[in-house]
């Protein structure tokens, strides 16, 4: 959205593409879980920036590299973000495991007694999230702290309304099986089962998606990878690579 706005204000004609029918990406995801409301404030500024500067917006439409080819590009700028990441263990396909995302966005039923494996701002977002709506919760972290991927003042937040619930915490803890009722984890060289789960939530991070640009490279001259497409960070480094690529091409 960063990208299309900038790039359009400078005079380009820019269309912007997006599969679902909601703009934001994983942004609109981190805007759904309680006190977040200010994201989802940023995310209508940016749509009314890209329309007023002109931005042609097409929504429920997946753009492949022919579709993208046949419109005959001047610049091709790939922003399509990074799917969960699924780790390659037993039973993580048992259909008690759940990804984080369709969790916030109510695409899956979650049980009583969930699980959160990973304890990093999206498991413990999802982990309050399911907490306020009376879900017993337990988080499994594989560092001894969680949120390590924050900035001292929100951790600092974060860390007080999890203080607040009554969120159990398994930390220096690392998953090695998913099982029908929970998962057996792993810390101070001794495995233990944790049970009685009716649910477990995947928040391990993100893998790049970038299948488009390797395809559209081959006839489209100028091609840019942005965001999580890239490589997995922060929001603001997403924004600002927008920003600049739009300013440059």
């Amino acid at each position: 959205m960063e990208a299309a706005s900038a790039a359009a204000l400078r005079g380009h004609l820019v269309t912007l593409y997006e599969e679902c029918n909601h703009l934001g990406g994983q942004f609109y995801t981190a805007s759904l879980p309680p006190s977040k409301q200010e994201i989802a404030q940023y995310l209508r500024y940016m749509d009314n920036q890209m329309r007023r500067a002109g931005v042609e917006v097409v929504l429920g439409e997946h753009l492949t590299a022919e579709k993208a080819i046949e419109g005959k590009p001047d610049v091709l700028v790939v922003s399509t973000g990074g799917r969960p990441m699924i780790p390659d263990m037993p039973g993580v396909d048992q259909q008690n495991v759940v990804k984080a995302p369709d969790v916030l966005m109510g695409k899956v039923i979650v049980g009583q007694r969930v699980l959160v494996a990973g304890g990093g701002l999206v498991g413990c977002e999802t982990a309050l999230f399911l907490f306020e709506q009376g879900k017993e919760v337990t988080i499994v972290e594989m560092l001894p702290e969680l949120a390590g991927d924050l900035l001292v003042v929100p951790r600092e937040a974060l860390m007080r309304r999890l203080g607040d619930s009554r969120i159990t915490v398994l930390s220096c803890a690392t998953i090695v099986e998913f099982t029908k009722n929970g998962v057996i984890i792993e810390r101070g060289g001794r495995r233990e089962a944790v049970e009685d789960m009716d649910t477990v939530v995947l928040a391990l991070g993100v893998i790049s998606v970038n299948d488009l640009a390797d395809s559209a490279a081959k006839t489209i001259t100028e091609v840019h990878i942005v965001g999580d497409a890239q490589q997995p960070g922060k929001a603001m480094e997403a924004i600002t690579a927008g920003a600049m690529i739009g300013r440059q091409i």
